[in-house]
């Protein structure tokens, strides 16, 4: 099942229990932020996500039925910059970065069964179905095989910025003419808009795997 959630989702107002409070954000203190209604709403939000999150693991770790979670989010809240310029004081940033730190969140694989899962570490959005089927013990398919060759040398590939193997961090620009990604734009296409898939594709995959 994928399953998609508005589970705090913005905008942060109306009434929310307020059992934490904040007391600084980077070396600001809270006093001196001004409004942070908003912010305040949100960090007890978020406590009541991951409480949710907990009794919803803790049902299927006593279900007999093998069972893998994965939950993950798409971005950080919106802020302002001046809330943003708080929590990046002090730190260098280049504007890609600074604006990639903004798409950076947790993800989670949990089973209720033992694994020997090796650690995936960083990755983007696109990376995940492959690295769950691979983590559920199952074939991958030829696609899936060749995104996990290509998250070895690209960790994070996204049109905001792409991470190598290395931890360099490049624009999707300057990689988008190279052979690998030429073939995942091409096989990416293929899977979102051909309804019968083309076979010659995925020869090329299995070749290109070989």
């Amino acid at each position: 099942m994928f399953n998609v959630t508005i589970q705090n989702h913005g905008s942060y107002q109306g009434d929310v229990p307020a059992d934490i409070d904040i007391v600084r954000a980077g070396n600001t203190p809270g006093e001196n932020m001004g409004d942070i209604t908003e912010l305040q709403n949100y960090i007890n939000l978020l406590k009541i996500t991951d409480d949710a999150f907990e009794e919803f693991v803790s049902y299927f770790a006593n279900v007999e039925e093998p069972v893998i979670i994965c939950m993950f989010g798409d971005h950080q809240p919106v802020w302002d910059e001046d809330f943003y310029n708080i929590m990046f004081e002090g730190q260098e940033l280049t504007d890609r970065e600074r604006n990639l730190r903004k798409y950076m969140v947790p993800y989670v694989i949990w089973a209720n069964y033992d694994v020997q899962w090796k650690e995936y570490g960083d990755m983007s959005a696109n990376f995940l179905p492959a690295v769950l089927v691979e983590c559920a013990g199952l074939q991958l398919p030829s696609f899936y095989q060749y995104l996990m060759g290509l998250h070895e040398e690209y960790p994070v590939l996204t049109k905001r910025g792409c991470l190598d193997r290395d931890g360099k961090l490049t624009d999707i620009a300057d990689i988008w003419d190279t052979d690998q990604i030429r073939r995942y734009r091409m096989f990416q296409y293929n899977q979102l808009y051909v309804e019968e898939y083309q076979r010659e594709i995925f020869e090329e995959v299995e070749a290109v795997l070989q």
